[in-house]
């Protein structure tokens, strides 16, 4: 409670640099995410050429990009996010380089993925916060430091949930899905350690770091060395998984847990202290934020706290095998919760048309619609199967019924049946591996 009402009421002003820094970052990860889906084709791939496309519930009204305007929407989005760097147009330039990038996002949720949306949460913070008046290196800047309190306590959010989600069985004691992904990428040579050892080593690690991680960077006598552990955990992490720009997307964010004007420090340092500093210099002043707009953040960030603890609704009984079923299996309050790379999955699924009137039943392969990832991601999530087979229904003028034959293995486990074979998908099948 006291960390909120500081963000309410709090006047103390402190150095931008830091945050000036995190604003800069922001627009570099924007303009490079962009700059891959341009230069990988990815905006084609994905969003193009598949003729089917899964909806974010609440969000189907957002239109699909036409292909003739994709690429200027991408370039667009660079150029604003050029713009965002260098404090043109700062506010105007994002909303709109968030808007474009939320509404590439929200495009299908085949390719959702953690770091996109922590992006457009920093995005939504940068918007309502007060635009810093300098740039990361300026000599004489002043900024609130509820703000920059502010940004710890959403990255604290990102590693406290992920750790957490770490703690129980699968991770702990068999290793998984760490031990089926070391077995193809491993640099630990097997006489040192077998690859069952590595996955419980890097297993514990990996849940130490993310619930300790944000207290170590917090305390000014640890947080040198723990930065350091942070660079060195996400470069293995980059090294051993193909996670995208994920690790230097925590890199480089995690710096505001320094002193809020380490960027000037370091700046001084570099050139052996031969600066000359002008004490007369008037401090560059910002903006001063209203009541009403440090209560909407403080709401938003109390949202940040409570969404990714839904699974709780979900539990019927509170034990680790009713929260492994619901959770890991089912999938219940999964997304937008920042369960990193907790399972690995793989599962096949064919629908069956059963004609209302003539009792005909027509068996439909996905594959001859969706592309490969569609496919693999539907076939162990049950509101996509659902999304899916309401598609099937519409194509037939709602006169049919559809159920699936569907399997799923879960962290190398042998398939077991998800949805039932003689079970008609309906819209309860929706709620099932739920977006909200």
């Amino acid at each position: 409670m006291k960390g909120f009402k500081y963000i309410l009421f709090s006047n103390n002003l402190v150095n931008g640099n830091s945050f000036s820094f995190i604003k800069c970052i922001y627009g570099i990860i924007l303009f490079i995410i962009s700059l891959r889906y341009l230069l990988y084709g990815w905006w084609k791939k994905y969003f193009v050429l598949p003729s089917f496309h899964f909806r974010y519930p609440l969000f189907e009204w957002v239109p699909l990009i036409p292909e003739n305007i994709f690429i200027i929407i991408l370039i667009v989005l660079m150029i604003f996010s050029i713009f965002v760097i260098f404090g043109i147009l700062y506010k105007f330039s994002l909303l709109v380089s968030l808007l474009l990038f939320m509404w590439i996002f929200f495009q299908d949720p085949t390719y959702y993925l953690n770091h996109h949306y922590f992006i457009i949460i920093i995005g939504i913070y940068l918007l309502l916060l007060p635009e810093p008046k300098h740039n990361f290196l300026a000599e004489n800047s002043l900024y609130p430091e509820w703000a920059i309190i502010l940004i710890r306590l959403q990255i604290a959010i990102v590693y406290l949930y992920a750790g957490f989600a770490k703690i129980q069985p699968d991770w702990l004691l068999e290793g998984l899905p760490l031990k089926i992904w070391l077995a193809r990428k491993t640099f630990i040579p097997l006489e040192i350690l077998s690859i069952k050892e590595q996955a419980l080593l890097f297993s514990w690690a990996g849940m130490l770091f993310d619930i300790t991680i944000p207290f170590w960077l917090s305390l000014k006598k640890t947080r040198k060395y723990a930065y350091f552990l942070v660079i060195l955990f996400h470069v293995l992490t980059r090294i051993l998984f193909e996670i995208g720009v994920f690790p230097w997307v925590m890199i480089l964010f995690t710096t505001i847990f320094f002193e809020p004007d380490w960027p000037l420090q370091l700046k001084r340092k570099l050139i052996f202290n031969k600066i000359y500093i002008n004490s007369n210099i008037n401090n560059i002043k910002y903006k001063e934020t209203s009541q009403i707009i440090r209560f909407i953040v403080v709401l938003f960030l109390v949202f940040q706290i409570l969404f990714p603890a839904r699974f709780i609704l979900y539990l019927k009984n509170y034990d680790i095998k009713t929260y492994m079923n619901e959770v890991l299996w089912k999938e219940n309050g999964f997304r937008w919760s920042w369960r990193v790379m907790l399972v690995q999955k793989s599962g096949y699924v064919m629908f069956y048309i059963h004609d209302k009137k003539s009792n005909n039943i027509i068996i439909h392969d996905p594959r001859r619609i969706l592309t490969s990832m569609q496919y693999d991601m539907m076939s162990y999530q049950a509101d996509l199967i659902c999304q899916y087979a309401e598609w099937l229904k519409k194509n037939y003028n709602n006169n049919v019924l559809i159920t699936v034959e569907n399997y799923v293995s879960w962290n190398g486990r042998k398939s077991y049946e998800f949805i039932k074979r003689n079970e008609f998908i309906d819209k309860k099948h929706c709620l099932i591996n739920d977006y909200y």
